[in-house]
């Protein structure tokens, strides 16, 4: 805004001076509006007076009207917010028409778009169960933003005392609605490291296999916080290799089991002292055994879970 403030009269008089009222802007405070939210705008003026009234219409490119508004400004600038539909489509445009009556001044912003909320639905994993190595897969639907638009995958190890560990961020992309990410299975920590029952009924607790669950970042809000995924839960394979005192594989013995989540689990070892028991709990695990006449018997044992 350019001003004339040259003065030649004299200095030693009274003059009246007209101040002419200027719109100097009307902005909006973000590029784009949410809709189903508030959006911020200013005005700034000069000369226009203490008070002075102030109408703001909002309008889309077809000149419907969205919101309205009435107030007045103080000290030369009005800060205002207008509500955005919650039905408005995806880049839909709006623009402000601002009016002081009073002033006879009047004038508009830019347009900006309107982007829809995000929503995400229909998260989850594509097992419940899962051992070290294995590939899953997490999916979700995504609407409100555009294709290609990345949004960032946090895998957490969930906690019943809400204090979850952050695994790994896995961004991604939108694709017609929808993402896709493939996560190699990974328990960072040792399996003899897991509390037991054993060691949790002290405290009024109870064994709990790892657990994991993921949420979504979409324009900086979290979705998922609440494990909507559901929750993928860690389990082991555990192979048995059983050897008598002389070292030689102890074939056919019966042997039973314990594991760290206190169940139990009973068979028999083939010829070559050898079994496998899939889909166990992960944890510390005990065994005995016993020959044919149901004696148990020292052994030297390799109990390996993967």
């Amino acid at each position: 805004m350019k001003m004339n403030l040259k003065f030649a009269k004299a200095t030693d008089v009274e003059h009246k001076v007209k101040l002419v009222s200027w719109l100097i802007s009307v902005e909006w405070c973000h590029a784009y509006a949410l809709a189903g939210e508030k959006a911020i705008f200013e005005v700034y003026t000069a000369f226009v007076g203490y008070d002075a009234p102030i109408t703001v219409n909002v309008k889309n490119a077809k000149g419907r009207l969205i919101d309205k508004l009435k107030s007045s400004i103080r000290n030369n600038k009005y800060r205002g917010e207008i509500s955005v539909p919650a039905n408005m489509k995806l880049n839909e445009l709006i623009h402000l028409e601002v009016d002081l009556p009073d002033n006879g001044i009047s004038g508009k912003s830019l347009a900006i778009p309107v982007i829809p909320r995000a929503s995400v639905n229909a998260m989850k994993w594509n097992v419940q169960q899962a051992k070290q190595g294995d590939v899953v897969s997490l999916t979700a639907g995504i609407s409100g933003v555009q294709d290609d638009s990345e949004v960032i995958i946090t895998i957490y190890e969930y906690d019943r005392d809400n204090i979850y560990e952050r695994i790994v961020d896995l961004p991604t992309a939108v694709k017609n609605g929808k993402i896709e990410v493939f996560w190699e299975f990974e328990f960072q920590e040792n399996l003899d490291d897991i509390p037991t029952e054993q060691d949790l009924q002290k405290y009024g607790r109870h064994y709990q296999a790892p657990q994991y669950f993921f949420t979504i970042m979409v324009e900086n809000k979290e979705f998922g916080r609440k494990q909507e995924s559901g929750l993928l839960t860690l389990n082991c394979d555990l192979t048995i290799d059983a050897r008598d005192a002389a070292g030689k594989a102890l074939a056919n013995a019966t042997y039973l089991v314990s594991f760290a989540g206190g169940t139990q689990k009973q068979g028999t070892l083939d010829g070559k002292g050898h079994a496998v028991e899939q889909n166990v709990p992960p944890g510390k695990v005990a065994a005995q055994f016993s020959n044919a006449s149901g004696t148990l018997v020292d052994v030297d044992v390799d109990l390996v879970l993967t």
